[in-house]
């Protein structure tokens, strides 16, 4: 992972974002805990994430962790979409562009289903834009190999999966999945960008 500032105070080294997950998932355990009868609760979680705003992290923070545990005690539903697996499980060993191994298949769907647990999403995305390689953290990803993994290891995710999130929402990216029956009765939502303006 990378180190460097987001802003004049808020530093990111490679374990802040688990640490930030987790500081939120626990903010979302207690609201659970609360709706399932308990009386009294708790949570004190590092980072707090009491300065962190809605669309960016600011004054030490990553995640505004009230804010998510009030948007899941109102019911709000919460999506998660992974800019790149791991560097290990990728053919470039880099968090820049390459491709997710073929091997790697169900160590990622572990991985996005550790991760969709401990912040506690409600559905999971399994690639953002894989047709696109910026010079910053993604992967990509081809239509075939998205439905592959589709068929093969979305359940292992255990939340409702999102797939292909394309540029412009590009047919060839979900095409091959809503043609695979296996793949298609695996994903609950088909999603692309779209950028105009």
């Amino acid at each position: 992972g990378r180190s460097g500032f987001l802003d004049s105070d808020t530093y990111l080294s490679p374990g802040s974002v688990p640490a930030a997950r987790r500081a939120a998932g626990a903010a979302v355990a207690l609201v659970e805990a609360l709706h399932a009868g308990a009386r009294f609760g708790f949570a004190v979680p590092r980072p707090p994430g009491h300065h962190a705003l809605a669309d960016r992290a600011m004054g030490f923070c990553l995640l505004n962790n009230v804010a998510v545990a009030a948007a899941h005690a109102r019911g709000a539903k919460v999506m998660g979409t992974a800019w790149t697996p791991p560097a290990a499980m990728k053919n470039n060993n880099n968090l820049v562009c390459g491709d997710l191994l073929a091997s790697q298949y169900g160590a990622y769907a572990t991985y996005l289903n550790q991760a969709a647990t401990s912040i506690g999403l409600d559905w999971v995305s399994m690639q953002n834009e894989p047709d696109f390689c910026p010079s910053y953290e993604s992967c990509v990803t081809t239509g075939n190999e998205s439905a592959t993994w589709c068929a093969n290891n979305a359940p292992a995710v255990g939340k409702p999966i999102m797939v292909p999130e394309a540029v412009n929402f590009n047919d060839s990216y979900s095409d091959p999945t809503l043609n695979n029956a296996t793949a298609a009765s695996h994903v609950s939502i088909i999603a692309g960008h779209f950028y105009c303006c």
